[in-house]
């Protein structure tokens, strides 16, 4: 899930995890159950807020439009219509957990795509618009003893150990998956104990980009990808490591138009981390930020060479969005307020900047058309 010090994560039900302990290896899986149908329900339509745009701007401030109210929901990301967008929900009265959900942009209806008793987070469009990738820790917390434990400790601390985290960062064990915009035909992508998600597919569509702890550590792997085989079969995909060190890599995309992978490489002590840039295989990184801050979840924009991203780089403390040209030339920051900004992402127009905020006091989505500043910041990227 990405950025996980930035969320706070849903709870699950303490009768679930009971039911979960008795039956560990006797229950079958929950993506493999019916989906309940999905219903298109109206949102409340917000006034649009202002808040206070970064240098170099030729307004002082940017009118936002708020997307959501209800529970708190992050993450969200255009259709390749601009028609839609797909995010995760917590904390509703229907559910405490993070399910998937899709609102329509032309009518402000949306409607529940996921129904698991797990954590459904990192939800993206594929190029085919009838499916989607996520991230679910619906089947794990059912397979593992260690996934099980973590999950009780928040209900029953006494009863369990705390079990290990990397750099101090507690992962989740997610698994990556494929499914019908309406949530069915559900098809797991990968099967490995421990934490498989962030999921990214690079411009052709045929290769998936992800983070996973399989093997002790927070590290990018690569797997091919062809809708077609994955809805005529059920498997999971072999999948090739890519990084092999101590540091926490997350948050890989693609150069849009090229195989190259951008990813946020953390500091041992996971207290800054950096944007790197390397060849199809994550070779030879080139860090593209070098301050001591916290720079996360670039995404690109599809018209030119550049990308949008959160960072704390400005008071040590708030994250606002910043952009830099994939050069690494010209930075230039987009807001500069006293409250959080995360999780930007360009419409594929590149007209729009969609984006999580803690301004209205819990995180919710909002949308901002996107003015570049006419200068670069006179800092080092």
């Amino acid at each position: 899930m990405k950025s996980m010090h930035l969320r706070s994560l849903a709870s699950i039900t303490v009768l679930f995890y009971a039911i979960s302990l008795a039956c560990i290896s006797g229950c079958s899986s929950s993506a493999k159950k019916i989906t309940p149908k999905s219903i298109e329900v109206p949102v409340p339509v917000l006034e649009p807020v202002s808040i206070k745009a970064g240098p170099f701007l030729d307004q002082k401030n940017i009118l936002v439009k708020p997307l959501t109210s209800v529970g708190e929901n992050s993450e969200a990301y255009f259709a390749i219509d601009t028609k839609k967008i797909i995010y995760h929900s917590q904390k509703r009265p229907e559910h405490l957990q993070t399910q998937i959900y899709e609102l329509n942009l032309t009518n402000m209806r949306e409607r529940r795509i996921t129904f698991h008793d797990g954590d459904d987070a990192d939800a993206v469009y594929t190029a085919d618009s009838n499916f989607i990738l996520y991230s679910s820790t619906t089947d794990e917390i059912k397979e593992e003893s260690e996934a099980i434990s973590s999950v009780m400790k928040t209900y029953a601390p006494n009863l369990v150990k705390k079990r290990a985290q990397l750099n101090g960062l507690d992962f989740k064990p997610f698994e990556i998956y494929l499914s019908k915009l309406d949530g069915s035909q559900i098809y797991r992508m990968t099967k490995s104990a421990g934490y498989d998600a962030e999921a990214s597919l690079n411009s052709k569509g045929n290769k998936i980009v992800f983070v996973s702890t399989r093997n002790g550590n927070a590290d990018l792997y690569l797997m091919p990808f062809q809708l077609s085989e994955w809805t005529k079969k059920l498997g999971a995909s072999h999948a090739t490591r890519l990084t092999n060190d101590n540091n926490y890599d997350a948050n890989p995309i693609f150069v849009p138009q090229t195989d190259q992978i951008l990813w946020i490489k953390y500091a041992l002590d996971a207290k800054s981390s950096q944007i790197v840039l390397g060849d199809a295989l994550a070779r030879q990184p080139h860090a593209l930020t070098t301050k001591a801050a916290l720079h996360l979840t670039p995404y690109f924009n599809p018209i030119y060479k550049e990308f949008v991203f959160s960072s704390n780089r400005g008071d040590g403390v708030h994250f606002n969005l910043y952009t830099l040209d994939i050069a690494g030339l010209c930075l230039k920051r987009l807001t500069e307020n006293a409250f959080d900004e995360i999780l930007p992402a360009f419409s594929p127009d590149g007209k729009q900047i969609l984006f999580t905020s803690n301004l209205s006091g819990k995180n919710q989505i909002y949308l901002m058309d996107y003015n570049s500043p006419h200068a670069c910041l006179d800092e080092i990227p």
